[in-house]
């Protein structure tokens, strides 16, 4: 009797290739969509969490930069602006809507002044084509919060907290992010700006720390924390920045001004007119105001739920 052995069969070098081949064309081709999932899933969290924002009762405003086309009616016509969402806040007298910003710009022709206003930039946020930005040309466009009540803060003896996306264009000139009664060359009531580094004033405050180097076209998490007798703080990218200056109290530097998004106030010319300069280039996609100091673990919670 013979016994027939069954011959094994083996993959060949070449057939193990290819099926490497295929399995890497296939993972190649999912990955891009697996890249857009999780692209997807930051933003719907980050929406969720800033929902939440708008019912905290200490949140004056919030401008996520999602209601593109919401407009406001100023002297019989309507304006874009940026719709406060912030309707939990329990301040006496709170407005939500007074809080709304308003798109701006100082050219006065009526045919080529919409083209200068700050431009909305659908998907042109932190996480592309799902987060919407507002692109700020650096030359004359700004945004004005006329609600001035709630957010008329004594350094010296009130808390707040501001936040905002930003990404700028150039890093070579002096840019303002924001600004309620500055000059940049004097006090302000408080102020972000860009010259070199990052520098605040609160009251009569200066405030500049040791920041990593700001590179164009990059998206960062900025805030300034007062609090009342304690000092200032900022932070970038959820990190308290350290060195520079420490501040000394502030004192009163009260102004019933308007809060300026994208530039510096300097007062008004002899008609009247509002003068500005240190114009912001770049893009701003979230700016919220707090009637209360976070704290260091609430900053970096706010960076990381934001985090493209």
């Amino acid at each position: 009797m013979r016994l027939y052995l069954k011959k094994k069969s083996y993959f060949t070098l070449v057939e193990m290739f290819i099926v490497l081949s295929i399995v890497g064309v296939l993972f190649g081709m999912m990955m891009p969509a697996f890249a857009k999932a999780q692209t997807r899933a930051k933003y719907v969290r980050w929406l969720a969490f800033n929902a939440q924002n708008n019912r905290d009762p200490d949140t004056i405003i919030n401008y996520n930069f999602e209601a593109i086309d919401f407009q406001t009616k100023i002297d019989g016509v309507y304006t874009p602006t940026l719709y406060n969402g912030a309707l939990g806040c329990n301040i006496p007298g709170y407005d939500a809507a007074s809080y709304n910003g308003i798109l701006s710009t100082t050219v006065t022709n009526p045919r080529t002044a919409a083209l200068n206003l700050p431009q909305w930039v659908p998907g042109g946020g932190r996480w592309m084509f799902l987060k919407n930005s507002l692109s700020f040309n650096g030359a004359n466009s700004y945004v004005t919060i006329p609600g001035t009540k709630c957010i008329n803060f004594e350094p010296a003896t009130q808390d707040f907290t501001i936040l905002m996306w930003v990404s700028f264009n150039t890093v070579k000139s002096v840019q303002c992010l924001f600004g309620k009664n500055n000059t940049l060359t004097g006090n302000s009531q408080y102020d972000m700006y860009l010259s070199t580094s990052l520098r605040s004033r609160v009251g009569n405050s200066s405030l500049t720390k040791n920041i990593p180097a700001i590179l164009p076209s990059v998206w960062y998490n900025i805030a300034l924390v007062n609090k009342a007798k304690a000092g200032v703080k900022m932070y970038v990218n959820g990190t308290l920045m350290t060195g520079g200056n420490t501040p000394a109290l502030p004192v009163n530097y009260l102004a019933a001004q308007d809060l300026v998004l994208g530039a510096s106030s300097n007062g008004v010319n002899a008609r009247g007119v509002p003068r500005f300069s240190n114009w912001f280039s770049g893009f701003m996609d979230e700016f919220v105001m707090y009637n209360k100091a976070l704290s260091d673990k609430e900053i970096m919670g706010h960076y990381r739920m934001g985090m493209p």
